[in-house]
């Protein structure tokens, strides 16, 4: 009876196998190919690599080392040893400028930042303490209290310091040490 329901039902599902030893291995064979895919790939980019690109890149290196052993044959040594001392020296001068510091423009900021009703007899900077020293004279104690105020106010100073305050005579003089943040004086603009 087995035999007459596996016979109809082959002929109803023709794509079921019915016997008992036919196991398929699909598995296998998807391995082999994909392997096979991958070792002609690999294959492939190899002899790519060997035989075009590195062969190309060696001639172009070939190239450019001819010409720049005929383009150093063609100028003198003393030139080229000039143009390397001239190119040395604008880089030494490039670092030094890059490094210098701007003493009058923070003259500028000092102006800039200097209320109306004082006057600045003498200023002496000092770049290593990063400090401004201020003698001056201002119309009354209130013109003192403001400048004080607004170098206070300002985000490139670290700290304010008033001495020798002299009421006593008509312009009122004043000493004021400023203290300024660390590399502002190389970067004021």
């Amino acid at each position: 009876m087995s035999e007459e329901i596996r016979r109809k039902s082959s002929t109803a599902f023709p794509s079921v196998i019915h016997a008992k030893g036919a196991v398929e291995v699909v598995w296998f064979s998807t391995m082999i190919q994909w392997g096979l895919l991958l070792f002609i790939l690999t294959l492939g980019f190899y002899m790519a690599m060997q035989y075009w690109y590195l062969p190309n890149i060696t001639d172009d290196t070939t190239s450019i080392l001819s010409e720049t052993r005929k383009l150093s044959d063609e100028i003198p040594k003393d030139k080229r040893d000039q143009v390397l001392a001239t190119y040395s020296q604008v880089l030494n001068i490039k670092k030094l400028l890059g490094s210098h510091v701007y003493s009058s423009k923070l003259l500028t900021w000092l102006e800039k930042n200097t209320h109306v009703g004082v006057f600045i007899d003498t200023t002496t900077i000092s770049i290593l303490r990063n400090t401004i020293d201020i003698l001056g004279k201002a119309q009354d104690k209130d013109g003192i209290a403001e400048q004080v105020a607004v170098f206070e106010s300002l985000p490139e100073v670290k700290s304010v310091k008033l001495s020798d305050v002299q009421l006593q005579t008509a312009p009122a003089g004043f000493h004021i040490i400023i203290t300024l943040k660390p590399g502002l004086t190389s970067t004021l603009e």
